[in-house]
């Protein structure tokens, strides 16, 4: 995550760890491959902590990260605004390909995919501020280059924006809430939006297709450990 904190960047603020666990939660005895490392680090930087739960899986090239920032003072904190839930290079290639979908607004074309080629020093943003989080955009991206790609996924039910730049180190992306400009009260606490990113080798549709099995491994609704559906296993 980045933000600013009152005219401060969060990326040049000192931060200590202030502590770190390791889990590897079980839902059901009878769940399925559900294997998954749960690991949460806290940072303190003077009156705020940031509170970040990383889930990784062994089986799958897939990490999902959240940030919890809670005001640990007495008074309220300067003002936080532009929170991204991430801010990174996710690849090293100068030149991607990014696909991404059309969302639903009950057209024929709902859900058509878009393909946008990202030479080094263009940018791309993406965006829905409507509320509806999947009405014009769905918020799933998959960044193809050469060898590989990354398939990021924003988990946000409001509005939502993306920015993609192509630079000569490989494509950065910035993606969070559309608007943020608030204080925290004394002990108050804000989520960011949950971020999934998935690494893959080949082409890609060969990522989408380890997302499809990764997703129904671990996503795909369960009661006590059983798969919804007729013919659920």
């Amino acid at each position: 995550a980045s933000f600013l904190f009152g005219d401060r960047d969060s990326r040049l603020m000192t931060w200590k760890v202030a502590a770190r666990d390791r889990t590897e939660p079980i839902d059901f005895p009878n769940a399925g491959p559900r294997h998954r490392i749960e690991e949460k680090i806290c940072f303190v930087s003077e009156s705020l902590v940031a509170e970040v739960t990383c889930t990784s899986y062994p089986e799958y090239p897939v990490v999902e990260f959240q940030t919890h920032l809670k005001n640990i003072s007495s008074s309220n904190s300067p003002i936080i605004k532009n929170l991204k839930a991430v801010d990174a290079l996710l690849t090293a290639s100068t030149k991607t390909i990014l696909h991404y979908n059309k969302g639903a607004q009950t057209d024929v074309d709902d859900f058509r995919p878009y393909i946008s080629q990202m030479a080094v020093g263009s940018t791309l943003t993406l965006a829905v501020n409507n509320g509806k989080p999947t009405s014009l955009l769905l918020p799933n991206f998959n960044i193809e280059t050469d060898d590989g790609g990354v398939i990021a996924v924003l988990s946000w039910q409001g509005c939502w924006k993306t920015d993609f730049r192509q630079g000569n180190d490989g494509l950065h992306l910035t993606a969070g809430q559309h608007e943020t400009e608030f204080v925290l009260f004394p002990g108050e606490t804000y989520r960011t939006p949950l971020m999934v990113l998935l690494f893959y080798k080949g082409t890609f549709l060969d990522g989408q297709n380890v997302w499809r099995r990764w997703f129904y491994n671990h996503n795909q609704l369960r009661k006590q450990g059983v798969r919804f559906g007729k013919n659920a296993i």
